[in-house]
């Protein structure tokens, strides 16, 4: 992982839950990262409050990414703070609006596709070409296991998280000849506040059905995107790397 040293690397949503995880990672082996936050309130404190031993730089910079116009500004403010140098891309931001399919109405199903996937359309475009000039980079989508199973209540999502996996596959094709490797992350049920919010009882029949018999650490995801990242999967793209305790 040392490699990863000195790279400058984007994490969406990169300031809670998985986000925050991938970004401390990342902040370990000395990247330097943008972490992205829109609704929440977050300062630099908020990463460096446990004393940890991290050495590349922090920047955090709002970003809707539902908002075209907020993502051309976003990506203005990064490429000045990296001097127009991306090495990763860690497209983690995302959202839910979760309800049974006949009870959807246009605006959940809409912002769901507008944040998951229309968003990560384009802040991909705007991350590739500073990693072509570079002749180098790396991307890694944040997908789910609702991507690649269909879940009650969850059509928007599935749909968003599935089509995500579809893309980093056809990225993979039209980029690996060019040294940019693109991969998919699909977590399963991880401590996070999305999952707090499944009912306690819902959440021990699901945790009855995981093989390792209990949820998993935002650490554990992390831990996965900073291996795709780095270059000990130099010769992995295009594939889809399920982390749910044996769920699927």
């Amino acid at each position: 992982m040392k490699d990863l040293c000195g790279k400058n690397i984007v994490v969406t949503g990169g300031s809670r839950g998985i986000g925050k995880s991938i970004t401390l990672e990342l902040l370990k082996y000395g990247a330097n990262v943008v972490a992205t936050y829109n609704n929440s309130v977050v300062n630099s404190e908020d990463f460096f409050y446990e004393g940890e031993d991290l050495l590349g730089n922090l920047y955090l910079v709002h970003l809707d990414q539902s908002n075209s116009e907020s993502i051309n500004k976003f990506f203005k403010e990064v490429l000045k703070i990296f001097d127009n140098k991306i090495y990763g891309l860690v497209n983690n931001a995302g959202i839910t609006k979760d309800k049974l399919f006949f009870m959807l109405n246009d605006d959940d199903w809409d912002d769901v596709i507008e944040t998951n996937l229309n968003g990560i359309y384009r802040i991909t475009k705007k991350a590739i070409f500073p990693m072509l000039a570079e002749k180098e980079g790396v991307i890694v989508n944040m997908s789910s296991v609702s991507g690649l199973k269909g879940m009650v209540g969850q059509a928007n999502y599935c749909a968003s998280k599935s089509a995500l996996i579809s893309m980093t596959e056809t990225l993979s094709k039209e980029l690996s000849g060019k040294n940019i490797r693109i991969n998919a992350v699909a977590p399963g049920y991880i401590k996070t506040d999305m999952v707090k919010n499944i009912p306690s009882k819902e959440l021990d029949r699901i945790t009855e059905k995981i093989p390792m018999g209990r949820e998993g650490l935002p650490e554990e995801v992390a831990h996965v995107v900073v291996f795709l990242l780095s270059k000990l999967s130099s010769y992995v793209s295009g594939q889809t790397i399920v982390v749910d305790g044996g769920l699927t």
